[in-house]
């Protein structure tokens, strides 16, 4: 990992949900179909649990012209996990550490969006959010913040809706 070698970044929350599951030795090696790893990840995971592991967030730039998007490391969260498999950590402990920080994560961002767009307003849509565990602990913490969360209900958050909100998205541009 640290060479970089057979380690092509990815804005994919999906693709970290198969690498944890990987770890974690829940997924085969030939998975069956999309999403299954992840899946599998969710299954386990004890809502009991509340603790969370360590992670980075950053910008590209921090030039007030453009500071980009933010940038999440996961080198902490994936050490601490390769310790937890090390030590032999229930995977249901595991799985639900790793859930309840990525929903610390959307709230950390959702926060400095509301700081610097003075927006109160969070979507949750792509696929990850078919995540029953991901989304009752994000919208717990958002809640908590008092933010507006949206969220697909009549139609998918997965990636087969983008176009439904391109179009959306075009129709308005035309009004």
């Amino acid at each position: 990992i640290e060479q970089k070698l057979c380690c092509p970044q990815s804005s994919s929350c999906g693709r970290l949900f198969d690498a944890i599951s990987f770890l974690a030795g829940l997924a085969p090696i030939d998975v069956e179909f999309e999403a299954q790893a992840p899946m599998l990840l969710e299954s386990c995971a004890d809502s009991r649990i509340k603790h969370v592991y360590e992670f980075e967030l950053s910008r590209i730039s921090e030039k007030e012209s453009f500071k980009g998007p933010y940038i999440v490391s996961f080198r902490k969260t994936i050490k601490a996990i390769v310790r937890d498999i090390e030590n032999k950590t229930p995977v249901s402990e595991l799985s639900a550490k790793f859930h309840n920080t990525l929903a610390d994560i959307i709230v950390a961002v959702a926060l400095k969006c509301r700081q610097e767009h003075n927006t109160n307003t969070v979507v949750l849509a792509g696929g990850v959010f078919l995540n029953k565990f991901l989304v009752q602990a994000a919208f717990r913490q958002l809640e908590k913040q008092d933010f507006h969360i949206l969220r697909p209900v009549l139609y998918s958050p997965n990636d087969e809706s983008i176009s439904l909100g391109q179009i959306a998205f075009a129709l308005e541009q035309k009004a």
